[in-house]
């Protein structure tokens, strides 16, 4: 009886400091660098709220609403503590307040962020073995966070002139901190994160284990969390180039790709058209491979046409967009049907036995040969549990 009255009461009070968050996250825009911020912990609290109200039982509903929660209560504190450090004189209490809370936030929701989901995802933990993974690094962010907590000072963040940046004494910091100018130098705080980074490969480990391992609806389950991750892949080239650049599809890209993990995850659980992962895999490979193609070439008629051309500067900017143009739609049907041999074998297979079929039905005339053919290609490629065919103007 307790636990159906205590998980609602949780589930509303974590949905409520989701919205929070997403109140607070537009004027928080400068103070969090990316303005689309909003993005992944939107989806992170939905996909939580939806997966925690449906399944309960599964803790990774759980840990999405949960990284919502924190992200919310992060964001408001930045925003209040940056209005404080706004204001003329000192800086009041709530204002110091909400700057304590937004030190040592950022530990308890890096853990949710990342460790849960990789080792609870989509129905638990591969074996009781595997709990050392899950509270190694509860206990070195624990510590972590304590001690970011008990820092002698505190560093607020704010629009204003200058460095925008002020420093108030932490009253909650006890005596002996006092020698440390910041915790996160100390040998003790990097053993901590040590204990974080054990439990992050561990964690690794226990989710490759388990897409090798898993079979069904838990592999398909699995695929769209891999989709969802490898995504990370290109992000990182992205960031090496572009990442200090501050541009706008590069703040929605990262978004995106963030929030990509929370909104797989919930398809997998609600086990929504599982299926649709391999044609997903197809066409972003694809495109990916064609895009490249198509700007190697667009560069090549640009530089072969320049050396010819000197002259003009739009004549072979016109040129290589005709070429790239005409290699797209071709290339794209070529590298579809390679791709779709290797990552959608059974649909490819499929769409190969029907048009075989359909060349087959126009030179066919008799209808017992027809039925026949008919059933075995259904059979074959939809797998159904019984076939009834029933023939207008004739017997079933």
């Amino acid at each position: 009886m307790k636990r159906e009255r205590v998980l609602p009461a949780l589930w509303w009070v974590m949905v409520s400091l989701s919205a929070v968050g997403l109140v607070f996250s537009w004027p928080a825009n400068a103070e969090l660098q990316n303005p689309f911020f909003a993005l992944p912990v939107a989806s992170s609290a939905i996909v939580g709220a939806i997966l925690a109200r449906r399944r309960p039982e599964n803790p990774v509903g759980w840990v999405f609403l949960g990284v919502g929660a924190l992200s919310g209560l992060l964001i408001a504190a930045v925003v209040v503590a940056s209005w404080g450090a706004s204001s003329q004189g000192a800086i009041p209490w709530w204002g110091v307040a909400a700057a304590w809370v937004a030190t040592w936030t950022w530990f308890p929701l890096l853990y949710l962020m990342t460790i849960p989901t990789l080792l609870l995802f989509p129905s638990g933990l591969l074996s009781p073995r595997w709990r050392f993974a899950l509270w190694l690094p509860v206990a070195g962010l624990l510590g972590a966070t304590t001690m970011s907590a008990m820092a002698p000072f505190i560093v607020i963040e704010y629009s204003g002139s200058g460095d925008a940046v002020r420093e108030v004494a932490n009253p909650l910091s006890p005596g002996f901190m006092a020698g440390f100018d910041s915790p996160e130098d100390t040998g003790l705080f990097q053993f901590f994160m040590l204990l974080f980074v054990a439990g992050f490969i561990a964690a690794i480990v226990s989710t490759g284990l388990r897409f090798k391992r898993a079979r069904g609806v838990e592999r398909l389950q699995m695929r769209w969390f891999g989709f969802a991750v490898a995504m990370f892949i290109p992000l990182i080239a992205l960031e090496a180039r572009f990442g200090d650049s501050g541009l706008t599809w590069m703040l929605v890209v990262e978004a995106l790709v963030v929030a990509a993990i929370p909104i797989s995850c919930g398809v997998a659980i609600l086990r929504y058209r599982l299926y649709e992962i391999d044609r997903i895999i197809s066409r972003s490979t694809s495109y990916a491979l064609v895009t490249a193609l198509v700007v190697v070439v667009y560069l090549g008629v640009v530089a072969a046409a320049s050396a010819v051309m000197p002259v003009s500067d739009t004549l072979p900017v016109a040129l290589a967009t005709l070429v790239a143009a005409a290699v797209f739609r071709p290339a794209l049907r070529s590298t579809q049907m390679r791709v779709d041999r290797r990552f959608d074998r059974t649909r490819y297979d499929s769409e190969n036995m029907v048009n075989a079929f359909s060349e087959r039905l126009a030179r066919e005339v008799d209808a017992s040969v027809v039925t026949d053919e008919l059933i075995n290609v259904l059979h074959k490629t939809v797998q159904p549990s019984s076939v009834g065919l029933w023939v207008i103007g004739g017997r079933p």
